[in-house]
Order: C-alpha cells, then sequence, then structure tokens
C-alpha cells in the first residue's frame, strides 16, 4: 500500500504551485486586454469574488472621427451594399470623364522592354477591344 500523502506535503506542492502562478501573473502583459465597461452589479459580483480578470476597462468604442477625416469616416459608416453602389458611381464618373480600364506599362518590372509596340485602342478613345473594323 502506497504511503498517503501527508498534509504537510500537500501543503509544500501548494506553495510550489502559487508560486508558479504568481510568476507567470508578473510576466503577463495585460496592456493590450480591453474590454466594454462592466455593469455595476456585475462589477460588484466578480469583485467579491476576485474575478474581474486583466482587463482594462474602455469607457466607449474608437469613433471613425477619432482616428480619420470626416469623409473617410462618413465611408466607413456605409453598409458594405451601399459602398459598393458608391463605387459603382465613382467608375462610370470616372470614365466618363475619359479615363482609361487601360494598364500602364509596369517600369519597375524586369520584363519591361520601352521600345516594344504598344498595344493602344484602334481609335485612340477608351474601350476594352475592337469589335468591328469594317462597316455592317
Amino acid at each position: 500500500m502506497p504511503n498517503p500523502l501527508d498534509i504537510l506535503d500537500l501543503a509544500a506542492q501548494w506553495g510550489v504551485r502559487l508560486a508558479r502562478v504568481r510568476r507567470s501573473q508578473a510576466r503577463t502583459d495585460t496592456s493590450g486586454m480591453t474590454r466594454p465597461p462592466r455593469d455595476p452589479d456585475e462589477r460588484a459580483f466578480l469583485g467579491e469574488r476576485n474575478g474581474l480578470g486583466p482587463f482594462h476597462e474602455v469607457p466607449r468604442q474608437v469613433e471613425p472621427e477619432d482616428i480619420c477625416e470626416p469623409e473617410w469616416a462618413a465611408w466607413y459608416r456605409l453598409s458594405p451594399l451601399e459602398r459598393w453602389l458608391a463605387s459603382e458611381q465613382l467608375w462610370s464618373d470616372y470614365l466618363a470623364l475619359g479615363g482609361t480600364l487601360a494598364t500602364e506599362p509596369d517600369t519597375q518590372s524586369p520584363f519591361f522592354d520601352a521600345h516594344a509596340p504598344s498595344g493602344g485602342t484602334a481609335h485612340g478613345r477608351a474601350g476594352v477591344r475592337l469589335i468591328r473594323r469594317g462597316g455592317v
């Protein structure tokens, strides 16, 4: 029959474990752990039980206006569908003002050849491809 553990052995093991936990807690950086403010009743309940945790309570969320210009903040507040529709409108305005969807040469590429013939549009205007050369 194995020897039962003496209460002094258990106390010594518990002391070793508690020392390890305290060393671990001393190494833990809690500066990045945030959460919204707790309800006062919840805070009191957890405070009585030492269960508040290593969190920094942040009084409010970061608003887009805190980190960017108002125009960008308005963009961020749009829903994904509203952003999609606004992007469509921006692209149509860009093309109406003479913009093109043709790619520009990448002069930083090792395959760039400045003397290669350009494949511009046949009619000189913005377009994707030439559909028909002759009349109907």
